[in-house]
């Protein structure tokens, strides 16, 4: 079980190695973290872009297991803290592009006014992959930023990733990838 102190000593371990310049990964092993690395993400750029399931991040249920898994308080801190990093990135002017596995036509939106102005403002930008492309189940999700940091799912369910930083081919060849997919996809106008 991961407290809100151990997630602030992760998420600054994050920000040495980014701040380093140095080629870096960082094994995260749960929602917890997968939230504070979204949170980090945030905090550092200016264009994320996301493939993802259902932009679980965001949804109801993710919250919910955060507390479950980190304890009501802590789990909390920890998604008030990713959340309140969305509002100061969408404030800057950052925009989340994000492609979902499948189209999603659900509202269970942790932050319903933030995301839907997001939307409305294109801050937002909401894709799904068309079901031509019969080999989505088996992609990894992953996320992408202006800034280099690269975190890839090694398993969906459970959400175990690395979280790799300052690495400028391995940024190159997943964007390259992501590009590849939204060629693939279907513009979501709004939810």
């Amino acid at each position: 079980m991961a407290t809100f102190q151990d997630i602030q000593e992760y998420y600054e371990a994050l920000n040495e190695s980014f701040k380093s310049r140095e080629v870096s990964d960082r094994y995260n092993t749960d929602r917890s973290h997968n939230a504070t690395v979204f949170r980090f993400m945030l905090d550092k750029s200016s264009r994320i872009f996301m493939f993802c399931g259902e932009l679980s991040l965001l949804r109801d249920n993710f919250y919910s297991h955060v507390q479950r898994d980190c304890g009501d308080e802590d789990g909390r801190q920890i998604m008030e803290a990713m959340y309140n990093s969305l509002e100061r990135f969408f404030e800057k002017e950052g925009v989340l592009t994000v492609i979902l596995e499948n189209k999603e036509a659900s509202s269970e939106w942790k932050k319903k006014d933030l995301i839907y102005q997001a939307l409305k403002s294109n801050k937002l930008k909401l894709y799904y992959l068309d079901d031509k492309l019969t080999s989505k189940k088996d992609l990894n999700h992953f996320a992408l930023t202006d800034v280099k940091i690269v975190r890839t799912e090694q398993d969906k369910i459970a959400h175990t990733a690395v979280c790799t930083l300052n690495d400028d081919s391995y940024f190159e060849t997943s964007k390259g990838f992501f590009d590849q997919l939204k060629s693939y996809s279907v513009p979501i106008e709004m939810i």
